[in-house]
Parts: C-alpha cells; structure tokens; sequence
C-alpha cells in the first residue's frame, strides 16, 4: 500500500508536541504494537498500531486506549466493554471491524479497523472550501449505505435466533467515515445498546444534540426508528450544504420536539421533489410517521439513486473525494466561510463525557501518495434561492408560519417538561 505518513484531519498534533504520547511508540499492548498517536478523544487515545505475526502477517489497525483516569472507573469501563461486546457481534461492510479488546496493567483498549479517508464532516466542509458541494447523488449513496448498516444492525440476529436490536443513538457526520475508496463506514458504538443490554431512561439523551430524535430529547423508550431520524438529518444536510439545527442545547432539544422542519425547496427550489418526500419522512417528529425501519428508508434512497441519469456507487465517491483532496484545487474565501459555518461544532456544546472518540471522531487517515485518477467532472450543486416551492412545476410560495401551540393545557405541558429537563426555569 502506497502511503505517506499517517494524519490526523483537522489539526492533530504531532507526537513530537506530546512527550507523554510519543513515549507510546512501539510499545505492546497485547499483540498489538504501537505505531503513533492519531488523536484524543473526550475518554479514549487513538492509535496506529500494527499485528505482526509468523510468516511475514503483517495488518494495521487502530487501537483504542481507554484514557488512565477513567481505568478505574466502573461505569466508564462498563461503556468501553460494551463498545467493544456490540462491536464484535456486528459483520457488514458500512460498520466499522472490532477485531479485539483487552486489558494490560489495568489499561482497557480497543483494536479495530483502520481506515483511510475522512469524516464526514471533513469531507463536507473540504467540498464547500474548494467549491464543489457534495454532489445530490453521492450524498444520498452514502447516506443509503449507512442505512443498509443500521438495518443491519437492528435486524441481524445472534446464534440462538434472538434479534440484536442494536440502537446506534449517536448517529451524526462525525460517526460516519467515507474511505479513499468510496466505501462509507459507521463508527463509535460507545453509547449504543442492544437486545439484551438495555440503557436506563436517563440515559437516553446520550448522544450529539444536534442529532437528536424526538424521542430521543424526551427520554422515551428507542427502538430503529432514532436513528433513522438522526440519518435523516444527515440527509437532509448534507444535500442542502446547511445545518438543521445548532445552538445551545435548549434551544436545539426544544426545536427538534416543537419546530415544524422547513422542506428542503425552501432553501434550494430545485431540489428534487422525490428526494424531499424522502427526507421529510425521515424526519417525521412521530416514530410512526417515519419509516418503519431504516431497511425501508435505505430502499426508498436506492430507489432514488436508480432513478438518476448516472450510475452512483463506490467509485463514483472515490472519484468526488479525489477531486476535492487535489492540491491544486483552490480553497475559496466564501467556501471557507461556508465550511466553517457548517462544521460549527462549538455551537453544539456535545457533552464529551459520553463520547469516546470526541475530538478524534475516528477520523484518522492516511495520505495517499498517488491519488486515484479522476473519472470525469464533479458535478456542482445548484446554488440556493430565496423562494419555496412544492415541486418544480409550481410557482413559488412564501414559507408557511410555524405551528403555534393553542391550548393552554398543552403549553403548561410542554414547559413543565423543560423545565424537569433542564432543572430551572423553562427554555
């Protein structure tokens, strides 16, 4: 494999800044021997590493070191086991490979999949740099995929027969990698929870804010439908190149549960109306307005994908992330302001006690000495009027007003339910 030496995107220092890291280097931890430091996390180190064994067996991998202040603490070692545990129970190619866990002189780790390429989030706000917006094809091929993933892994099933039912309940870009390849892959099962493994109710609102489920806001039982929910914002940002909901967590938790969603031809009139009817249903704020599972939500994507002019696949992802990655591209002063607008992460103030990988996000990556050879034009995304349509043949309309709630009952309701959620005042 042709390489150049292993970064981190979006600003990893190197282990010559961090003497405790670069003291790491070489070191074994089990079988695995330490290559470098990619990044932290908010609880957990991340490293390349390497398993080198008879015959000339020679495989990288990233370990995942739980960090030394959190060894002794059972409920964060609890997290870290189970991570691992969903992990290794789950085999398709949109979810990321744990191959291993241990422990050593009470160090928790990891070992599991490298892969080269970016996070979602980076390969975004890279695209609106350069100019070349994720193509409407290409983001919906990804976020099909990651929807195969989570059929996957709410539908698979163990040895005895017994569904795994495993939640995800941090689907966001920062837990989806696409590789230099085109293929995508979901990471960080840190928070996530099964069948057999079921999370308290307080616990439900682990996760990014901005990724949020209704009920996910609300402390409610979860099933599939969450993430779906969650996938669904992705869709829907990642098409339009604009975030759905930032801010500070009250206000972004009362918007997903009160706010009517403004349909994508708001924003761009020429967005496909097969594509919108998609991503609003996905987001419905009712789990049983949406679809009944992400299995059907990933057919309805395919079934979009298949309906346009051009094929859209693996290579076709490989051909747009080489296309941005050229360093001969010039980084505009607009997309920068737009990249930087999207990827907005100080504005969701993630609790990063519950997020392993925080920071890190797994987006680790290595450069590619010889990037692969462009198939053709990146297709660019039209620019964004001011007007709303309902499909492309109608004549424009002003967007409708926000629902208002009428009844007094209901009002009292919903502030009392803030304010139990947020122990003060209502938000």
């Amino acid at each position: 494999m042709q390489q150049a030496k292993a970064k981190m995107m979006g600003g990893r220092q190197d282990d010559a800044d961090k003497p405790a890291f670069s003291a790491y280097r070489g070191r074994k931890l089990g079988r695995y021997t330490i290559v470098e430091h990619l990044d932290s996390g908010g609880m957990a180190e991340i490293f390349l590493a390497t398993n080198d064994a008879v015959g000339g067996f020679h495989k990288e991998l990233v370990v995942k070191l739980l960090q030394g202040r959190y060894q002794n603490n059972d409920q964060v070692v609890a997290m870290f086991r189970d991570e691992a545990r969903i992990g290794s129970r789950l085999n398709h190619p949109s979810i990321v490979d744990v191959y291993d866990a241990g422990e050593q002189d009470g160090e928790h780790f990891i070992a599991m999949e490298y892969i080269e390429g970016r996070i979602l989030t980076q390969l975004i706000g890279r695209g609106l740099e350069v100019g070349q917006p994720l193509p409407l094809g290409v983001a919906a091929f990804i976020c099909e995929q990651v929807a195969e993933g989570l059929a996957y892994m709410y539908g698979s099933k163990d040895r005895s027969g017994k569904p795994l039912h495993v939640i995800h309940r941090d689907i966001s870009p920062t837990n989806i990698i696409i590789s230099d390849r085109g293929h995508t892959k979901i990471i960080d099962f840190g928070i996530a929870t099964d069948a057999g493994h079921k999370k308290e109710d307080s616990e439900s609102r682990a996760g990014k804010y901005s990724y949020m489920s209704p009920e996910q806001v609300q402390g409610q039982p979860l099933d599939g439908r969450s993430d779906v929910f969650s996938l669904g914002i992705i869709l829907y940002e990642i098409t339009l190149g604009k975030r759905l909901y930032r801010g500070k967590p009250q206000v972004i938790m009362k918007r997903i549960v009160e706010e009517q969603i403004r349909p994508p031809t708001f924003i761009d009139r020429d967005y496909p109306p097969a594509l919108e009817k998609i991503v609003m249903k996905a987001l419905a704020k009712r789990p049983e307005d949406r679809y009944p599972s992400a299995e059907e939500f990933g057919r309805e994507l395919d079934a979009f994908i298949a309906s346009l002019p051009e094929r859209i696949g693996d290579r076709q992802v490989a051909a747009y992330v080489s296309a941005i990655e050229n360093p001969d591209v010039a980084v505009l002063d607009s997309g920068r302001r737009r990249a930087a607008a999207f990827s907005g992460e100080d504005d969701d103030f993630e609790d990063e006690e519950l997020d392993f990988d925080r920071g890190a996000a797994g987006g680790w990556r290595v450069a590619s000495a010889e990037p692969p050879t462009v198939a053709g034009p990146v297709p660019k995304q039209v620019s964004a009027p001011k007007t709303f349509a309902v499909s492309s043949a109608s004549k424009p309309h002003t967007m409708p007003s926000l629902p208002t709630v009428a009844a007094a009952a209901e009002k009292k309701t919903r502030a009392s339910f803030w304010k139990r959620l947020f122990g003060g005042a209502d938000a």
